[in-house]
């Protein structure tokens, strides 16, 4: 029998996806819970898949007019399970809301642009902490009000437990946010395809979501786009500095959840250190929060006599405003907001209310709001041979999937068309220099993976070549196009690629491919852990064109055209004029690409070549462009007499899966069974005592590796040592029952048994070896750790000159590592040159997850706010001394270590304030001004130490440092305008992109710097600003100077006019002194002026209009006319806006033409009136994009800018 009851909301899930309205839901769940469906009100029906291959199911928020008794006859519990005939799971109705769930769904799918995902507070329910207290329950803004607003937005909801009441708990905040980063990612929130997300939090719920973007920002690839789609939030009462909290702690006094409640205190280190990373990740994300704050007090919660919580205490300020907004109250009170409600009812909104409709609007400025472009870095830094970006390590922030961030240009585009060399009549290269193309290309670090990956044990993997099931040596005999080896992490894919990449059976089945020439063997073998070209694509193709050259020398001629473009020289050339112009070959990443589909479309002969990639998973780019790539290799063949086919391992991403699951090729797991019994008898085998009391065990560790050979190891490996120390076959037997069969796991149980007074060390050595940009030598990891914990560079000196360091003891290294990191790295010997480097790449994925730095340092993890990047940025400076300083002489590695310049600094420095979210300030504020001069400088100028900061900052994009010093150091308006005089030069240069310009513009002004007049000191400060300056002295009209100024500076120049009184005053008003008009020649800085309001057709002080000003200069200027088209183009749009000369007769402009037409220099069409219309088209189309237009009639404008240009072109326009 029901009952009816107090309004209350469930979630009911797992309702099959067949249902598709809020009616057959009800009447599913009332089968279940025997209540006429009548009496159920599904109030919202979503769907939700747990992953992109399961069948999607859906979940409802429902509400009963009475309680169904099979609730009522467990009334404590918080979720009940139901199994209904023709469902295929049971139907899980709940109370708690744990975990995300979808409010709505928006249809169609394609028009989802934005997720919203709601976060509650402290003690709080998931659902009901956004409803209206008492009376109905039907309204809940998240999911009625936003929709109706915004209905491309999905709002979400995420649920957790932080009950007073649990005595059993002893969660974290730090755990909260690793919870909720790991429902993201469970949830498909960071997938390449998930679209923008808004976060909406109350509460403690805000510095859970500000722990978690702080940890989003330390981890990988996937972690970091999920960061990257956060593009803003609103935060209601979250306690960014502290709260009233004496009556919580009254709550949970003894209880283990204590240690959360202290984290929340006013004045708490925790949230004072948390606050400033978060402000730091705000700025370098640009995202855009809003922060709203309380105005009445709360009435404090009690435990009553009865033992239960009651909100009966006194009334409290819990968060101050202040607290609210992390100050910003005070500072930008456009991203603040009052609510005129207490603590918990600030975000429990009626229908129709207000301050709803002022939250609703906080999210539509964020949906709207456009972010400067992010450039992390200068462009020098992370540039490829061809000049076109590649991705960097993911440290500093990667491109994200896609074409654009990949660094490659598919092999189809922009190539010359295929050469069939039986037609040329001579060879163009009369010798053979290939000995010199190829040490050109080949890089000795591209040899370096295959020559670490371990040898195979003996008679391990032989089966690939046994196994007619796997049909490996029949493809290698008679097959084409792709065989695929994936498997799990740690399987073994690397050394069985080595393995058949080295066996001489490979070449000899190869033979009998076509029975002709012996095929061309290339591999290429990709490690994340290593270097920039041993992860790239261009690293690939680099290597596999050096090794066909070196098979097959004779194919050199067909990048005769290829070299002779680069060298400016045609062939044929006498040896010795070669050798020497050849040094200055360069080949670019268009170039190799060019070079290889030369190679591919070759039809000089038949040619065989078969390709060996491993570990496709480690390139460093998205999976889907070198999956395309392999498709491309053999599409390319096909053009020419070159027969393709290609090996390759990975991991089975989808990426893969889609588009060879069905092909030839095996998962490697589940053949190795075999080769782990021998791997473990032979390492047993070298200890006869050892082996007698393992040998029973293998078959449990053969049973539990799960074919992971890595698993294996590392498992043999504890066991052994456990057995060498006397352990009994009952203590072994546990061990290994205990040992997770997970990887990363199995890591977490290493780090566990690290001795305490290593985990600080260990922390380190992983961060340190996991962030560097390429693999280290061990000598240098160990200074950086002698750095690592140091807080000044004096200190940093110091320990650099100990006597630790001033020895390198291989024995002691050895020591160390494997005491601290259990085997996470290890150190490897390549050429008398000892290494160190993580085991496997899945320690790294491990070291940058959420977890890794609690699991490590516990609590301390709280207050440990530098990485590796960090502790590499210590060590740089130190090392940054002239050579003739002899502070490091004693050392017998001060000759080996390299110069650090200002790129490898500032990179590692703006990597640390990307992930940290910390600026570098305080430790730079130690060094030396000799070492923080930029490497350009002639001699060390005299100036503050600041200024050197500032120069440094803003050579590196270090916006965070920048926005410090502004902020604590420069307080005088004298010294910012001393810094704007730094900040031209830095805009002359060529190496700032002009987002980070811009973003220093924002600090300057945030700082409280007067831009008035700027826009003139920076378009005349100087020809090098990207901005040409032409001046013009005619007879017939005053002397005017004309400024064209280049796109990529138009962002800059009209941010400064923007920030002045009047914009269209301030740019009449750029004439010099002796009345000089200038005229600013740029299509989307006119059309930017124009929506300001200027009059296109206002004379100046001569009298002359813009367009006037065009035909002077058409007749007076003598110089390169290829400034005309620009010119054209910025009138086209003034005449289009109404423009029309007031002084320029049609005689004028006749001659103006024929001066424009043909010069003594050189012919120089003038584009016709359909030219110039088509050509403008687009540029209106894009500034009418962004708002610089008021947008017209296409057709329209065609016909009235056709007739003015025909009027303009043939007399003077009425």
């Amino acid at each position: 029998m029901a009952t009816h009851h107090k309004p209350l909301v469930y979630r009911l899930r797992r309702i099959p996806g067949y249902i598709d309205n809020e009616v057959a839901a009800a009447q599913l769940l009332s089968r279940a819970v025997h209540l006429p469906s009548s009496e159920i009100k599904i109030c919202s029906l979503a769907t939700v898949a747990t992953s992109s291959w399961s069948m999607p199911t859906k979940v409802a928020t429902l509400m009963f007019d009475s309680i169904p008794q099979i609730i009522q006859n467990h009334r404590r519990k918080l979720q009940w399970e139901f199994n209904v005939s023709g469902c295929p799971e049971s139907l899980i109705l709940d109370s708690h809301f744990y975990g995300m769930t979808p409010l709505y769904d928006i249809l169609p799918p394609h028009e989802h642009e934005f997720n919203c995902i709601a976060i509650s507070g402290l003690a709080s329910h998931p659902f009901g902490s956004w409803q209206p207290k008492g009376g109905s329950k039907t309204f809940m803004w998240l999911r009625d009000a936003l929709p109706r607003q915004y209905p491309t937005v999905r709002v979400w909801l995420y649920g957790y437990d932080t009950s007073l009441d649990d005595k059993t708990s002893f969660q974290s905040i730090p755990d909260l946010a690793a919870s909720l980063i790991d429902h993201l990612k469970a949830n498909d929130f960071a997938s390449p395809s998930a679209p923008p997300m808004i976060l909406v939090a109350h509460s403690l719920g805000g510095i859970v979501l500000k722990q978690a973007i702080t940890r989003l920002a330390l981890c990988g690839e996937r972690e970091l786009h999920a960061l990257d789609l956060i593009k803003g939030a609103v935060l209601f009462g979250v306690p960014n500095l502290g709260m009233e909290q004496s009556h919580l702690l009254a709550l949970v006094d003894q209880q283990p959840n204590q240690v959360l409640i202290n984290d929340l205190a006013i004045g708490s280190p925790y949230l004072y250190h948390l606050n400033g990373q978060f402000m730091g990740h705000l700025l370098n994300q640009k995202m855009k929060v809003f922060w709203g704050y309380e105005t009445r007090k709360s009435i404090t919660a009690v435990r009553g006599e009865d033992g239960n919580i009651q909100r009966s205490g006194t009334y409290e300020i819990l968060v101050s405003r202040e607290s609210a907004t992390s100050n910003q109250v005070n500072e930008y009170d456009s991203t603040t907001f009052p609510i005129n409600e207490d603590h918990s009812n600030m975000v429990k909104f009626v229908e129709d209310d207000p301050v709803c409709k002022v939250v609703l609007d906080k999210i539509g400025e964020i949906m709207s709001y456009k972010a400067p472009a992010r450039s992390i870095h200068r462009k020098s830094s992370w540039t490829t041979l061809s000049g076109d970006s590649e991705s960097p390590s993911q440290e500093a922030r990667p491109n994200r999937p896609g074409p654009s961030g990949s660094g490659y240009t598919p092999l189809r585009l922009n190539l010359p068309a295929p050469i069939d060399l039986q037609s040329r009549k001579k060879v163009m290269l009369n010798f053979a220099p290939v000995n010199l193309i190829v040490s050109s290309l080949d890089v000795p670090e591209l040899h370096r993976r295959f020559e670490d990956i371990e040898k195979r044990s003996r008679y391990t993997f032989e089966w690939i070549y046994e196994n007619d099931e796997l049909e490996f040596s029949s493809w290698l005999r008679f097959g084409k196009g792709i065989y695929w080896i994936s498997g799990k992490p740690g399987s073994g894919k690397s050394t069985l690629m080595k393995f058949i990449f080295d066996d001489p059976r490979t070449r000899d089945l190869l033979k009998h491919w076509r029975d002709e020439n012996d095929p061309i063997i290339a591999g290429f073998f990709f490690h994340h852990r290593g270097s920039v070209l041993q992860k790239s694509l261009e690293g690939l193709i680099r290597s596999i064109v050096a090794q066909i050259l070196r098979q097959r020398p004779a194919l050199a001629n067909l990048l005769t055209p290829l070299i002779e473009a680069s060298l400016g020289k045609k062939f044929p050339l006498e040896k010795e004029e070669f050798e020497e112009i050849f040094k200055k070959l360069v080949w670019t990443q268009q170039s190799l690409s060019n070079a290889l589909r030369l190679i591919l479309r070759q039809k000089l002969v038949n040619l065989d070549m078969c390709f060996f990639f491993d570990a496709l998973d480690e390139y460093d780019g998205s999976p889907e462009i070198i999956r395309d790539f392999l498709t491309e290799l053999l599409d390319e063949s096909k053009a020419g007499e070159t027969t393709v086919k290609i090996c390759f391992s990975s991991r089975p991403w989808e990426a893969f899966t889609q588009r060879f699951h069905g092909g030839l090729g095996f998962p490697i797991h589940e053949y190795t069974t075999t080769d782990i019994k021998e791997y473990c008898y032979q390492t047993i085998s070298q200890d006869s005592t050892v082996a007698n009391v393992l040998k029973d065990m293998v078959p449990d560790i053969i049973e539990t590796a799960q074919g992971v050979f890595l698993w294996a190891r590392l498992a043999l490996s504890d066991l052994f040592d456990a057995a060498v120390s006397g352990k009994d076959m009952f203590e072994l037997k546990r061990r290994l029952r205990e040992l997770p069969p997970d990887l990363h796991k199995y890591y977490e149980d290493i780090l566990k048994r690290c001795p305490t007074a290593l985990k600080e060390k260990a922390y380190a050595l992983l961060e340190i070896v996991t962030r560097s940009f390429e693999i280290l030598p061990v000598y240098q990891v160990l200074l950086i750790l002698a750095c690592s914990y140091q807080p000044t560079w004096q200190a940093c000196r110091r320990a650099v000159k100990s006597g630790h360091i001033t020895e390198f003891n291989l024995y002691a290294a050895r020591k160390l590592v494997n005491s601290a990191c259990g085997g996470l790295l290890e150190i490897t010997e390549n050429k008398r040159e000892f290494r160190i480097q993580l085991m496997h790449q899945t320690v790294r994925e491990f070291v940058l997850s959420p977890k890794f730095k609690t699991l490590i340092l516990g609590n301390l993890a709280k207050y440990q706010h530098e990485n590796g990047h960090s502790f590499f940025v210590k060590l740089m400076f130190v090392f940054r001394l002239p050579p003739s300083n002899t502070v490091f002489q004693e050392s017998k590695y001060h000759e080996k270590m390299p110069h650090y310049s200002d790129d490898d600094i500032s990179r590692h420095c703006k990597s640390a304030e990307l992930t940290t979210g910390k600026s570098q300030l305080e430790f730079l504020e130690s060094v030396p001004p000799v070492c923080l001069a930029l490497d350009n400088l002639e001699g060390i100028p005299n100036i503050p130490l600041h200024d050197f900061i500032f120069n440094f900052a803003m050579y590196g994009g270090l916006h965070l440092c920048i926005k410090d010093l502004l902020n604590e150091r420069y307080r005088r308006a004298q010294d910012k305008s001393r810094l704007f005089d730094n900040y031209i030069s830095f805009v002359k240069s060529d190496g700032l992109e002009p987002p980070d310009l811009r973003i220093s513009l924002d600090l300057l002004c945030d700082a409280g710097f007067q831009f008035q007049g700027m826009s003139q000191r920076l378009l005349l400060a100087n020809e090098d600003l990207s901005v040409n300056v032409h001046r013009v002295v005619s007879d017939t009209a005053p002397s005017f100077v004309v400024v064209q100024i280049e796109e990529n500076m138009f962002e800059l120049v009209s941010y400064l006019l923007g920030k002045e009184h009047n914009p269209v005053k301030a740019f009449r008003s750029l004439v010099s002194e002796d009345g000089i008009t200038v005229y600013v020649c740029n299509r989307l800085l006119i059309a930017w002026l124009l929506e300001y309001g200027m009059d296109p057709s206002s004379p100046d002080g001569h009298g002359r209009s813009p367009v006037d000003y065009v035909v002077y200069f058409a007749m007076a200027y003598k110089g390169n006319l290829a400034i005309w088209r620009e010119l054209a183009q910025s009138t086209l749009l003034v005449l289009q806006q109404g423009g029309v000369p007031r002084k320029a007769s049609a005689k004028s402009w006749n001659k103006a033409r024929r001066r424009l037409t043909t010069t003594d220099e050189q012919e120089v069409r003038l584009p016709s009136v359909d030219d110039a219309i088509n050509e403008m088209i687009p540029y209106l189309d894009m500034a009418y994009k962004v708002k610089w237009l008021k947008p017209t009639n296409s057709k329209a404008f065609r016909r009235r800018f056709t007739a003015r240009l025909r009027s303009l072109f043939s007399s003077r326009p009425s």
